[in-house]
């Protein structure tokens, strides 16, 4: 993320995308995901291949959801050992889409700049025009 933001000519946001991010949209974000004990009052299940169950969740529930996957503040959904609850899962957190991101070249990896541009998109575009 930083280098996404941070780093001019790096193949990541340009300077009026970076200020916009940086004073608009991950501010909202991060009061998104502080309301997740507000918004999601319990747990979500897990859908299991061969089960027949539903999960229903609001615009906001799911933003708030992904914007502390953003932050990585589920910790034990990473838990990947052979007979953990979340063993068969894929990681929640956006950890591996920050993880690494310079090529030879340099810059940034233009399918991760990709990503992240999408994702940051997303919230600017969620945390400003919130279904009521």
């Amino acid at each position: 993320l930083h280098q996404f933001l941070g780093w001019p000519y790096s193949g990541g946001a340009d300077p009026a995308e970076r200020a916009l991010h940086l004073a608009r949209t991950i501010p909202n974000m991060a009061r998104l995901a502080l309301r997740l004990p507000e918004l999601v009052t319990g747990v979500v299940p897990l859908l299991r291949l061969g089960e027949n169950r539903a999960v229903t969740l609001t615009q906001e529930q799911v933003a708030c959801l992904l914007a502390n996957a953003f932050f990585c503040t589920f910790p034990r959904r990473n838990a990947q050992q052979r007979q953990s609850e979340y063993a068969n899962f894929p990681s929640i957190n956006f950890n591996q889409l920050f993880a690494g991101g310079r090529g030879a070249t340099g810059k940034l990896n233009p399918m991760r700049a990709a990503k992240l541009r999408c994702v940051l998109h997303y919230f600017q575009r969620v945390t400003s025009n919130m279904p009521g």
